[in-house]
């Protein structure tokens, strides 16, 4: 996948927009089933994108401007937060801020602006020509909060927090 990005600076053909559609796991977006568990975040392979192989995607490759859409489950969650409860969304939100999720390594490494989820996506609104909504939390690889029970959408930009 990221060979297949990093062809857009050779072709002089900047990615202004992009949605990638798979599964995930904290830190792991897995273009197959058979790769989302915890073993395959740092795993270099190439039907994955995660922690190990992000570095090697070229900010160049992306348009000023750019953004990037994850619909895979848990692209905003932060490694180590399956199965963990927070009291408050607020407080979820503020550790999310604290560590560096997949969607925010990818915004930082594109230099585009990414959504990504924290907790779960649905895919049953694709059968109607709809886009994946926001699924719920818990489960073994999704956090899960107190007051809420459906996923969190966040935008992550290109600067860095402080």
């Amino acid at each position: 996948m990221i060979r297949e990005l990093n062809k857009s600076k050779k072709d002089n053909d900047k990615i202004t927009e992009l949605s990638i559609f798979a599964h995930g796991t904290a830190s792991n977006v897995a273009f197959g089933y058979e790769n989302t568990g915890v073993e395959y975040i740092y795993i270099k392979n190439p039907t994955n994108m995660n922690n190990y192989n992000i570095g090697q995607l070229s900010r160049e490759d992306f348009a000023n401007n750019a953004r990037i859409d994850l619909y895979s489950c848990n692209s905003a969650s932060l490694f180590g937060f399956g199965e963990k409860t927070f009291a408050t969304t607020d407080a979820m939100i503020k550790a999310v801020d604290i560590g560096r999720s997949f969607a925010e390594q990818l915004s930082l490494q594109s230099g585009a602006r990414v959504t990504g989820v924290v907790g779960r996506t649905d895919y049953s609104p694709v059968i109607s020509g709809q886009l994946p909504t926001l699924g719920g939390m818990g489960g073994p690889n999704s956090p899960s909060v107190r007051d809420r029970s459906s996923a969190i959408r966040l935008i992550f930009t290109p600067i860095r927090k402080k």
